[in-house]
Protein backbone atom coordinates (compact mmCIF):
# COMPACT_ATOMS: atom_id res chain seq x y z
CA UNK A 1 0.00 0.00 0.00
CA UNK A 2 2.85 2.41 0.82
CA UNK A 3 4.51 1.72 -2.51
CA UNK A 4 1.25 2.29 -4.38
CA UNK A 5 0.91 5.83 -2.99
CA UNK A 6 4.55 6.95 -3.29
CA UNK A 7 3.44 10.08 -5.17
CA UNK A 8 0.88 11.07 -2.49
CA UNK A 9 2.73 12.33 0.59
CA UNK A 10 -0.46 12.77 2.67
CA UNK A 11 -1.40 9.10 2.20
CA UNK A 12 2.17 7.95 2.88
CA UNK A 13 2.15 9.93 6.15
CA UNK A 14 -1.22 8.44 7.09
CA UNK A 15 -0.11 4.85 6.41
CA UNK A 16 3.18 5.30 8.26
CA UNK A 17 1.35 6.76 11.27
CA UNK A 18 -1.07 3.82 11.19
CA UNK A 19 1.90 1.40 11.19
CA UNK A 20 3.56 3.04 14.16
CA UNK A 21 0.53 3.83 16.29
CA UNK A 22 -2.00 1.05 15.61
CA UNK A 23 -0.17 -1.89 14.03
CA UNK A 24 2.85 -1.93 16.31
CA UNK A 25 5.75 -1.89 13.86
CA UNK A 26 8.06 0.77 12.48
CA UNK A 27 8.69 2.29 9.07
CA UNK A 28 12.46 2.68 9.20
CA UNK A 29 14.30 5.57 7.52
CA UNK A 30 15.98 4.95 4.15
CA UNK A 31 19.38 3.22 4.17
CA UNK A 32 21.89 2.66 1.35
CA UNK A 33 22.71 -0.69 2.99
CA UNK A 34 19.13 -1.98 3.25
CA UNK A 35 16.64 0.02 1.20
CA UNK A 36 15.34 -1.25 -2.10
CA UNK A 37 13.85 0.94 -4.79
CA UNK A 38 10.38 0.89 -3.17
CA UNK A 39 9.19 0.13 0.37
CA UNK A 40 10.33 -3.32 1.52
CA UNK A 41 10.14 -5.66 4.51
CA UNK A 42 13.19 -5.83 6.80
CA UNK A 43 12.76 -8.22 9.73
CA UNK A 44 9.58 -7.22 11.54
CA UNK A 45 9.52 -3.70 10.10
CA UNK A 46 9.24 -1.79 6.81
CA UNK A 47 12.20 0.00 5.23
CA UNK A 48 11.67 3.30 3.40
CA UNK A 49 12.35 3.05 -0.37
CA UNK A 50 15.11 5.01 -2.11
CA UNK A 51 12.71 6.01 -4.89
CA UNK A 52 10.80 8.15 -2.37
CA UNK A 53 13.87 10.39 -1.83
CA UNK A 54 13.55 13.54 -3.94
CA UNK A 55 16.02 14.29 -6.76
CA UNK A 56 17.55 10.84 -6.59
CA UNK A 57 17.52 9.43 -10.12
CA UNK A 58 16.42 5.87 -10.83
CA UNK A 59 19.76 5.28 -12.59
CA UNK A 60 21.74 6.11 -9.45
CA UNK A 61 19.40 4.01 -7.31
CA UNK A 62 20.00 1.05 -9.62
CA UNK A 63 23.77 1.48 -9.26
CA UNK A 64 23.51 1.59 -5.44
CA UNK A 65 21.43 -1.60 -5.22
CA UNK A 66 23.32 -3.61 -7.87
CA UNK A 67 26.76 -2.73 -6.43
CA UNK A 68 25.57 -3.70 -2.93
CA UNK A 69 24.15 -7.03 -4.12
CA UNK A 70 27.25 -7.90 -6.14
CA UNK A 71 30.00 -6.81 -3.72
CA UNK A 72 28.44 -6.65 -0.26
CA UNK A 73 27.40 -3.92 2.13
CA UNK A 74 29.04 -0.51 2.08
CA UNK A 75 31.55 -0.24 4.92
CA UNK A 76 32.20 3.50 5.02
CA UNK A 77 31.04 6.80 3.61
CA UNK A 78 34.11 7.15 1.39
CA UNK A 79 33.86 3.54 0.24
CA UNK A 80 30.22 4.08 -0.77
CA UNK A 81 31.16 7.13 -2.85
CA UNK A 82 34.09 5.25 -4.43
CA UNK A 83 32.00 2.20 -5.35
CA UNK A 84 28.98 4.16 -6.63
CA UNK A 85 30.89 6.83 -8.53
CA UNK A 86 29.24 7.04 -11.97
CA UNK A 87 27.72 9.58 -14.35
CA UNK A 88 24.57 9.81 -12.17
CA UNK A 89 26.70 10.56 -9.07
CA UNK A 90 26.41 14.28 -8.23
CA UNK A 91 26.44 16.66 -5.30
CA UNK A 92 22.66 17.10 -5.12
CA UNK A 93 22.01 13.35 -5.03
CA UNK A 94 24.60 12.93 -2.25
CA UNK A 95 23.14 15.80 -0.23
CA UNK A 96 19.66 14.31 -0.41
CA UNK A 97 20.89 10.84 0.59
CA UNK A 98 22.58 12.38 3.63
CA UNK A 99 19.71 14.70 4.59
CA UNK A 100 17.16 11.88 4.34
CA UNK A 101 19.18 9.74 6.78
CA UNK A 102 20.11 7.10 4.20
CA UNK A 103 23.82 7.44 5.07
CA UNK A 104 23.49 7.29 8.87
CA UNK A 105 24.83 3.71 8.86
CA UNK A 106 28.44 4.89 8.47
CA UNK A 107 28.96 6.27 11.98
CA UNK A 108 29.41 9.88 10.89
CA UNK A 109 26.95 12.65 11.63
CA UNK A 110 25.13 14.34 8.77
CA UNK A 111 26.94 17.63 9.21
CA UNK A 112 30.32 15.89 8.77
CA UNK A 113 29.20 14.08 5.63
CA UNK A 114 27.75 17.22 4.04
CA UNK A 115 31.00 19.10 4.65
CA UNK A 116 33.04 16.26 3.10
CA UNK A 117 31.19 16.09 -0.23
CA UNK A 118 33.36 18.57 -2.16
CA UNK A 119 36.63 16.96 -1.03
CA UNK A 120 35.36 13.48 -1.90
CA UNK A 121 34.13 14.50 -5.35
CA UNK A 122 37.43 16.24 -6.04
CA UNK A 123 39.38 13.15 -4.92
CA UNK A 124 37.27 10.79 -7.04
CA UNK A 125 37.55 12.99 -10.12
CA UNK A 126 41.33 13.17 -9.67
CA UNK A 127 41.51 9.39 -9.26
CA UNK A 128 39.44 8.89 -12.41
CA UNK A 129 41.71 11.25 -14.35
CA UNK A 130 44.83 9.40 -13.18
CA UNK A 131 43.38 6.07 -14.28
CA UNK A 132 42.52 7.45 -17.70
CA UNK A 133 46.13 8.63 -18.03
CA UNK A 134 47.35 5.13 -17.16
CA UNK A 135 48.45 5.81 -13.61
CA UNK A 136 47.78 3.40 -10.74
CA UNK A 137 44.91 4.38 -8.47
CA UNK A 138 45.22 4.14 -4.70
CA UNK A 139 42.55 1.43 -4.48
CA UNK A 140 44.64 -0.70 -6.84
CA UNK A 141 47.37 -0.85 -4.17
CA UNK A 142 45.18 -2.76 -1.75
CA UNK A 143 42.24 -2.06 0.50
CA UNK A 144 44.41 -1.47 3.59
CA UNK A 145 46.25 1.42 1.94
CA UNK A 146 43.00 2.76 0.51
CA UNK A 147 41.38 2.91 3.96
CA UNK A 148 44.49 4.59 5.35
CA UNK A 149 44.13 7.54 2.98
CA UNK A 150 40.38 8.07 3.29
CA UNK A 151 39.47 11.71 3.83
CA UNK A 152 39.45 12.62 7.52
CA UNK A 153 36.02 13.80 8.70
CA UNK A 154 35.90 17.36 10.10
CA UNK A 155 35.53 17.64 13.87
CA UNK A 156 32.03 19.13 13.95
CA UNK A 157 28.85 18.26 15.79
CA UNK A 158 25.54 17.10 14.34
CA UNK A 159 23.09 19.54 12.77
CA UNK A 160 20.59 21.08 15.22
CA UNK A 161 17.50 18.88 15.55
CA UNK A 162 15.22 21.48 13.99
CA UNK A 163 17.50 21.79 10.95
CA UNK A 164 17.93 18.01 10.69
CA UNK A 165 14.18 17.38 10.75
CA UNK A 166 13.58 20.16 8.21
CA UNK A 167 16.12 18.53 5.87
CA UNK A 168 14.36 15.17 6.20
CA UNK A 169 11.06 16.84 5.32
CA UNK A 170 12.67 18.57 2.35
CA UNK A 171 14.08 15.35 0.87
CA UNK A 172 11.38 12.79 1.71
CA UNK A 173 8.26 14.86 2.37
CA UNK A 174 8.26 13.41 5.91
CA UNK A 175 9.94 13.82 9.27
CA UNK A 176 11.85 10.53 9.48
CA UNK A 177 13.75 10.55 12.78
CA UNK A 178 11.18 12.49 14.78
CA UNK A 179 8.52 15.18 14.52
CA UNK A 180 8.44 18.70 16.01
CA UNK A 181 5.04 17.91 17.54
CA UNK A 182 6.03 14.55 19.05
CA UNK A 183 7.62 16.07 22.16
CA UNK A 184 4.36 17.93 22.80
CA UNK A 185 2.03 14.92 22.48
CA UNK A 186 1.10 14.97 26.17
CA UNK A 187 0.09 18.62 25.88
CA UNK A 188 -1.76 17.85 22.63
CA UNK A 189 -3.89 15.21 24.35
CA UNK A 190 -4.52 17.48 27.34
CA UNK A 191 -5.78 20.16 24.97
CA UNK A 192 -8.22 17.78 23.30
CA UNK A 193 -6.37 18.22 20.01
CA UNK A 194 -7.99 16.66 16.94
CA UNK A 195 -6.09 14.52 14.40
CA UNK A 196 -5.53 15.72 10.85
CA UNK A 197 -6.12 12.15 9.66
CA UNK A 198 -9.66 12.24 11.10
CA UNK A 199 -10.35 15.58 9.41
CA UNK A 200 -9.13 14.26 6.06
CA UNK A 201 -11.26 11.12 6.49
CA UNK A 202 -14.43 13.21 6.94
CA UNK A 203 -17.00 13.42 4.14
CA UNK A 204 -20.36 15.06 3.51
CA UNK A 205 -22.17 11.84 2.64
CA UNK A 206 -20.96 9.37 5.28
CA UNK A 207 -23.21 9.31 8.38
CA UNK A 208 -20.37 8.02 10.59
CA UNK A 209 -17.88 10.62 9.33
CA UNK A 210 -15.45 11.69 12.11
CA UNK A 211 -16.50 15.32 11.61
CA UNK A 212 -19.46 17.11 10.03
CA UNK A 213 -19.34 20.31 8.01
CA UNK A 214 -19.09 23.26 10.41
CA UNK A 215 -17.75 21.26 13.37
CA UNK A 216 -15.19 23.10 15.49
CA UNK A 217 -11.84 21.46 16.09
CA UNK A 218 -8.68 22.42 17.91
CA UNK A 219 -5.25 21.19 16.79
CA UNK A 220 -1.78 21.55 18.24
CA UNK A 221 0.15 21.71 14.99
CA UNK A 222 3.16 23.06 13.14
CA UNK A 223 2.78 25.66 10.38
CA UNK A 224 4.36 23.84 7.44
CA UNK A 225 3.68 26.52 4.80
CA UNK A 226 2.22 30.02 4.85
CA UNK A 227 1.01 31.64 1.62
CA UNK A 228 -0.69 35.02 1.65
CA UNK A 229 -2.84 36.61 -1.06
CA UNK A 230 -4.24 40.09 -1.69
CA UNK A 231 -7.97 40.00 -2.41
CA UNK A 232 -9.90 42.17 -4.86
CA UNK A 233 -10.97 44.32 -1.90
CA UNK A 234 -7.32 45.12 -1.04
CA UNK A 235 -7.38 42.91 2.04
CA UNK A 236 -5.00 40.07 2.86
CA UNK A 237 -5.93 36.44 3.42
CA UNK A 238 -3.71 33.37 3.83
CA UNK A 239 -3.56 29.70 2.98
CA UNK A 240 -1.81 27.56 5.59
CA UNK A 241 -0.68 23.97 5.54
CA UNK A 242 -0.64 22.65 9.10
CA UNK A 243 0.78 19.33 10.26
CA UNK A 244 0.67 17.00 13.22
CA UNK A 245 2.10 13.48 13.53
CA UNK A 246 -0.91 12.12 11.64
CA UNK A 247 -0.69 14.17 8.45
CA UNK A 248 -1.40 17.63 7.02
CA UNK A 249 -4.48 19.70 6.24
CA UNK A 250 -5.09 23.06 4.54
CA UNK A 251 -6.41 26.04 6.51
CA UNK A 252 -8.07 29.11 5.00
CA UNK A 253 -7.55 32.37 6.88
CA UNK A 254 -9.96 35.10 5.83
CA UNK A 255 -8.98 38.81 6.02
CA UNK A 256 -10.44 39.62 9.46
CA UNK A 257 -8.67 36.64 11.03
CA UNK A 258 -5.47 37.44 9.15
CA UNK A 259 -5.54 41.00 10.49
CA UNK A 260 -5.83 39.59 13.99
CA UNK A 261 -3.38 36.68 13.83
CA UNK A 262 -1.24 37.32 10.73
CA UNK A 263 1.90 38.18 12.71
CA UNK A 264 1.95 34.67 14.16
CA UNK A 265 1.80 32.80 10.86
CA UNK A 266 5.48 31.91 10.74
CA UNK A 267 6.61 28.73 9.00
CA UNK A 268 7.88 25.97 11.32
CA UNK A 269 6.18 27.55 14.35
CA UNK A 270 3.98 25.40 16.61
CA UNK A 271 0.54 26.83 17.40
CA UNK A 272 -2.79 25.83 18.86
CA UNK A 273 -5.23 26.51 16.03
CA UNK A 274 -9.00 26.49 16.31
CA UNK A 275 -11.07 26.19 13.15
CA UNK A 276 -14.29 25.01 11.53
CA UNK A 277 -14.29 21.93 9.34
CA UNK A 278 -15.26 22.70 5.74
CA UNK A 279 -16.58 19.71 3.78
CA UNK A 280 -17.56 19.89 0.12
CA UNK A 281 -18.31 17.18 -2.43
CA UNK A 282 -15.26 16.25 -4.54
CA UNK A 283 -12.95 18.46 -2.43
CA UNK A 284 -10.33 17.63 0.17
CA UNK A 285 -11.55 18.68 3.66
CA UNK A 286 -10.23 22.04 4.88
CA UNK A 287 -10.35 24.16 8.02
CA UNK A 288 -11.52 27.76 8.32
CA UNK A 289 -9.32 29.52 10.88
CA UNK A 290 -11.00 31.03 13.94
CA UNK A 291 -8.32 31.44 16.62
CA UNK A 292 -4.56 30.96 16.98
CA UNK A 293 -2.39 30.73 20.10
CA UNK A 294 1.40 30.29 19.76
CA UNK A 295 2.91 27.44 21.78
CA UNK A 296 4.67 29.80 24.20
CA UNK A 297 1.31 31.28 25.29
CA UNK A 298 -0.39 27.96 26.10
CA UNK A 299 -0.63 27.44 29.87
CA UNK A 300 1.41 24.46 31.09
CA UNK A 301 -0.18 24.02 34.49
CA UNK A 302 -1.55 20.46 34.60
CA UNK A 303 -4.49 21.33 36.86
CA UNK A 304 -5.44 24.23 34.62
CA UNK A 305 -5.30 22.08 31.47
CA UNK A 306 -7.94 19.74 32.86
CA UNK A 307 -10.46 22.52 32.32
CA UNK A 308 -9.01 23.32 28.90
CA UNK A 309 -10.33 20.23 27.10
CA UNK A 310 -12.70 20.58 24.21
CA UNK A 311 -16.41 20.42 25.02
CA UNK A 312 -18.76 19.07 22.35
CA UNK A 313 -19.27 22.30 20.45
CA UNK A 314 -18.52 25.12 22.87
CA UNK A 315 -14.92 26.15 23.48
CA UNK A 316 -13.72 26.92 26.98
CA UNK A 317 -10.92 29.13 25.71
CA UNK A 318 -9.25 31.10 28.52
CA UNK A 319 -9.44 34.77 27.69
CA UNK A 320 -5.95 35.28 29.05
CA UNK A 321 -4.42 33.04 26.40
CA UNK A 322 -6.13 34.61 23.41
CA UNK A 323 -6.26 38.19 24.58
CA UNK A 324 -2.49 38.11 24.97
CA UNK A 325 -2.38 38.53 21.20
CA UNK A 326 -4.90 41.31 20.93
CA UNK A 327 -3.06 44.59 20.84
CA UNK A 328 -4.00 46.44 24.06
CA UNK A 329 -5.36 49.95 23.46
CA UNK A 330 -2.77 51.50 25.78
CA UNK A 331 0.10 49.71 24.05
CA UNK A 332 -1.31 50.58 20.64
CA UNK A 333 -1.04 54.26 21.60
CA UNK A 334 2.50 53.71 22.84
CA UNK A 335 3.46 52.12 19.54
CA UNK A 336 1.93 54.96 17.58
CA UNK A 337 3.97 57.41 19.68
CA UNK A 338 7.14 55.36 19.38
CA UNK A 339 9.10 58.25 17.95
CA UNK A 340 8.33 61.94 17.29
CA UNK A 341 9.72 61.65 13.76
CA UNK A 342 7.27 58.88 12.84
CA UNK A 343 5.21 59.51 9.71
CA UNK A 344 2.50 57.48 8.04
CA UNK A 345 3.75 55.51 5.04
CA UNK A 346 1.13 55.25 2.29
CA UNK A 347 0.27 51.72 1.20
CA UNK A 348 1.21 50.69 -2.31
CA UNK A 349 -1.54 49.90 -4.78
CA UNK A 350 -2.26 46.19 -4.41
CA UNK A 351 -3.14 43.74 -7.15
CA UNK A 352 -4.87 40.40 -7.01
CA UNK A 353 -1.53 38.66 -6.68
CA UNK A 354 1.16 39.63 -4.15
CA UNK A 355 1.94 43.34 -4.59
CA UNK A 356 5.17 44.50 -6.16
CA UNK A 357 6.65 47.16 -3.91
CA UNK A 358 9.26 49.53 -5.22
CA UNK A 359 12.13 49.49 -2.73
CA UNK A 360 15.05 51.91 -2.59
CA UNK A 361 18.57 50.61 -3.01
CA UNK A 362 20.01 49.48 0.35
CA UNK A 363 21.75 52.36 2.08
CA UNK A 364 25.21 52.01 3.57
CA UNK A 365 24.08 53.79 6.69
CA UNK A 366 20.76 55.25 7.80
CA UNK A 367 19.07 56.46 10.96
CA UNK A 368 15.56 55.73 9.66
CA UNK A 369 13.77 52.39 9.58
CA UNK A 370 12.98 49.46 11.88
CA UNK A 371 16.03 48.59 14.01
CA UNK A 372 16.27 45.08 15.48
CA UNK A 373 18.87 43.98 18.01
CA UNK A 374 19.60 40.25 17.62
CA UNK A 375 22.02 37.79 19.27
CA UNK A 376 23.57 36.85 15.91
CA UNK A 377 22.80 36.48 12.21
CA UNK A 378 22.38 32.71 12.69
CA UNK A 379 20.19 32.86 15.81
CA UNK A 380 16.65 31.48 15.98
CA UNK A 381 15.44 34.97 16.86
CA UNK A 382 16.88 36.30 13.60
CA UNK A 383 15.26 33.55 11.53
CA UNK A 384 11.86 34.09 13.18
CA UNK A 385 12.10 37.89 12.87
CA UNK A 386 12.83 37.61 9.13
CA UNK A 387 9.87 35.27 8.60
CA UNK A 388 7.61 37.64 10.52
CA UNK A 389 8.81 40.61 8.45
CA UNK A 390 8.16 38.68 5.23
CA UNK A 391 4.43 38.67 6.01
CA UNK A 392 4.35 42.48 6.18
CA UNK A 393 6.22 43.32 2.97
CA UNK A 394 6.50 47.05 2.38
CA UNK A 395 9.05 49.83 1.76
CA UNK A 396 10.41 50.57 5.26
CA UNK A 397 14.00 49.25 5.61
CA UNK A 398 14.87 46.83 8.41
CA UNK A 399 18.31 47.29 9.97
CA UNK A 400 19.79 44.41 11.96
CA UNK A 401 22.23 44.83 14.84
CA UNK A 402 24.11 41.66 15.84
CA UNK A 403 25.28 41.58 19.45
CA UNK A 404 27.90 38.87 18.88
CA UNK A 405 29.86 41.02 16.40
CA UNK A 406 28.70 44.48 17.60
CA UNK A 407 27.87 45.33 13.99
CA UNK A 408 24.96 46.76 11.99
CA UNK A 409 23.60 45.26 8.80
CA UNK A 410 22.24 48.25 6.87
CA UNK A 411 21.81 46.19 3.69
CA UNK A 412 19.61 43.35 4.94
CA UNK A 413 17.39 43.71 1.87
CA UNK A 414 14.29 43.41 4.11
CA UNK A 415 11.52 45.99 3.78
CA UNK A 416 8.25 46.03 5.73
CA UNK A 417 5.05 47.95 6.22
CA UNK A 418 4.87 50.64 8.88
CA UNK A 419 2.55 48.36 10.84
CA UNK A 420 1.77 48.52 14.58
CA UNK A 421 0.87 44.84 14.75
CA UNK A 422 4.19 43.86 13.18
CA UNK A 423 6.03 46.01 15.71
CA UNK A 424 4.02 44.48 18.54
CA UNK A 425 4.83 40.97 17.29
CA UNK A 426 8.54 41.77 16.98
CA UNK A 427 8.60 43.16 20.51
CA UNK A 428 6.89 40.04 21.81
CA UNK A 429 9.59 37.99 20.06
CA UNK A 430 12.70 40.06 20.83
CA UNK A 431 11.74 42.23 23.80
CA UNK A 432 10.64 45.88 23.86
CA UNK A 433 14.18 47.26 24.17
CA UNK A 434 15.38 45.35 21.11
CA UNK A 435 12.94 46.87 18.60
CA UNK A 436 13.08 50.55 17.63
CA UNK A 437 11.09 52.35 14.94
CA UNK A 438 12.54 55.61 13.58
CA UNK A 439 10.82 57.19 10.59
Amino acid sequence: MLTSVLDNTDKVVGYITECQTSLGFQVLPPSVNESMETFSVVGDNIRFGLLAIKNLGSGFIKVIIEEREENGLYESYYSFCKRCYCKEFNRRAMENLIKSGAMDCFGLNRNQMLLMIDDIISDLESDKKNKIEGQIGLFDLGSALAKAVEITPPDVGELPEKERLAAEKETTGLYMSGHPIREHMKLSKSLGSAKTSDILASTVSEPDSPYKDGDKVRLLCILATVRKKITKNDTTMAFLSIEDVYGAVEVLVFPKKFDKYGQYFIEDEIVLLTGKVSLRDDEVPKLLCEDVVPLREIPDDEAYLKDYKLPELDYLTPKSAYSAYELPKTQEKELQQDTPQETKIPEETKKEEAPVVSKPAPAKKTNRGIFLRLPSAASDECVKAKKMCAIFDGNVPVIMYYSDTNSYDFASGIYVENNDKLLYGLKKLLGDSNVVRKL
